[in-house]
């Protein structure tokens, strides 16, 4: 929320920074050898985003380092030709982290280059695409949010803070 200047007077909306912690915690847990290379996927300069990775990198293992970091404009067909060109090159990362849209992209390349169930892969919002990802063993997990919930207590949290009532 903003004030009447235009400052940031409150916030009201998801942690995206301790969903990107909890996705470094998932990867450090499925990924159990000395050394682990993760392919971050990322969508350009979006706050979620950025605030996701922030969190992701606080929070990610010793034993794993980011060694390929792909931008992909959350487009699924840019996320497919940009994953199967980095395991073509490199050999398959042994994690993806994706903060980005375009996952089945990502689940695309996964699957034609038969690594669907070879490489841990992490993302977020369920819909349709994701959950046919999931359901396929080609995505492990998937970091979620009840949208609807979330505009709810917002609406119901600004309104308290508008009345000049407690709220959390």
């Amino acid at each position: 929320l903003f004030d009447r200047k235009g400052r940031v007077a409150k916030h009201v909306g998801s942690d995206e920074r301790a969903a990107g912690a909890a996705a470094a915690e998932l990867l450090g847990k499925l990924i159990r050898q000395d050394r682990g290379t993760i392919a971050f996927i990322s969508c350009g300069t979006y706050q979620a985003a950025r605030d996701r990775e922030d969190g992701f990198r606080s929070q990610l293992h010793p034993n794993l380092m980011i060694a390929h970091r792909i931008d992909v404009r959350n487009d699924p067909e840019v996320a497919y030709a940009e994953v199967k060109a980095l395991i073509e090159r490199f050999g398959k990362p042994d994690g993806i982290y994706s903060v980005a849209g375009g996952n089945s992209g990502v689940g695309r390349a996964l699957q034609e280059l038969g690594l669907a169930r070879d490489v841990v892969f992490i993302g977020h919002e369920l819909n349709a695409n994701s959950r046919a990802l999931l359901r396929s063993g080609t995505m492990d997990y998937l970091i979620g949010r009840d949208q609807e919930r979330e505009v709810m207590l917002s609406l119901a949290m600004v309104e308290a803070i508008i009345d000049g009532r407690p709220h959390h």
